[in-house]
């Protein structure tokens, strides 16, 4: 009887010492699952801070009323003639006048989609001569402020 009872003794610490194995682990297992969402969560939000960050407005020309020279270099620069569109231009086979501009929400001023201006210091805009007083908006160089230009024809 004596020697049963010690066969069922080393049976049970067997047991008990894998069932302390497997549940060692399980753990380790879940705390490596947790420690990976917790990281993928991490990564998500920086993505969607820099797509945040990157969010451009489109800005559509608008020529003076009245002006004698809609199209001068300096109606073309002048960011207050450039208002807030919900799309850019198509891009037409003769580039002759600014059409549109897309602009980084941080280098505008108000709120997007309702009064969103362009911020005159963070922004400024190149031309290109066409001809006497028509200018079209010209690829940005530098730290213009501004990117995919679209020039249309004048009408």
């Amino acid at each position: 009887m004596g020697l049963l009872l010690s066969i069922k003794k080393r049976r049970m610490r067997t047991l008990l010492k894998r069932a302390i194995g497997a549940t060692s682990v399980c753990a380790l297992a879940v705390g490596m699952v947790l420690g990976a969402n917790a990281f993928t969560k991490n990564e998500n939000n920086k993505v969607s801070e820099e797509k945040k960050a990157e969010t451009m407005l489109t800005f559509e020309y608008k020529a003076p009323l009245g002006s004698l020279t809609p199209y001068s270099d300096a109606n073309v620069k002048n960011p207050s003639n450039w208002k807030e569109a919900s799309e850019q231009c198509p891009s037409p086979a003769t580039e002759e006048i600014p059409c549109s501009i897309r602009v980084p929400e941080s280098h505008t001023l108000g709120t997007p989609g309702t009064n969103a201006t362009i911020d005159p210091a963070q922004v400024s805009i190149q031309t290109t001569n066409v001809a006497i007083n028509q200018f079209k908006v010209a690829a940005p160089t530098g730290s213009s402020g501004y990117s995919d230009p679209v020039n249309r024809e004048l009408n």
